[in-house]
């Protein structure tokens, strides 16, 4: 009976439990040029935020994780604002618009290697690039905390 409630919670709370590692076929780009795969993401927990300028439920998730970022800065743990649109000049001026404080990357194949379907997603990533979850849609600060802190152990 108690298992049954677990699933059904986490089933409600719509958190894709993984254990999967960083699929090879996952690269991204930082606006500074830094190449994002399983080997540059490996070595600290990561929570990667998966978004289009323009998307309005997309920018109410950036803030949302910009709060728990500065909550977090003491933290060996990243942030990325990962942008399906690869314009940098229009990811720079939507997230400057937003105010967005993660780093900025763009990315034209992610979704796929990620196992997401719908923007914004959001994904967590343990110290050894291993995807523990992700879910779709936005969350609030205490549901992002949460899963940050299964990633971070």
């Amino acid at each position: 009976m108690l298992l049954a409630a677990a699933l059904i919670a986490c089933a409600c709370e719509g958190v894709k439990k993984q254990n999967r590692p960083l699929p090879e076929e996952f690269h991204a780009v930082t606006l500074t040029d830094q190449l994002l795969d399983r080997s540059t993401l490996a070595g600290q927990p990561w929570v990667i935020s998966v978004w289009r300028p323009g998307c309005a439920p997309c920018m109410r998730q950036l803030e949302v994780l910009d709060k728990v970022k500065a909550k977090n800065a003491s933290r060996q743990i990243g942030f990325v604002a990962l942008s399906l649109e690869t314009d940098e000049q229009a990811i720079f001026d939507a997230a400057g618009k937003a105010e967005v404080e993660s780093t900025l990357a763009w990315g034209e194949e992610v979704m796929g290697p990620l196992g997401l379907r719908s923007l914004p997603s959001t994904v967590f990533l343990d110290s050894s690039a291993v995807i523990v979850a992700s879910f779709s849609g936005e969350r609030d600060e205490a549901t992002i905390e949460k899963w940050m802190e299964v990633a971070a152990k």
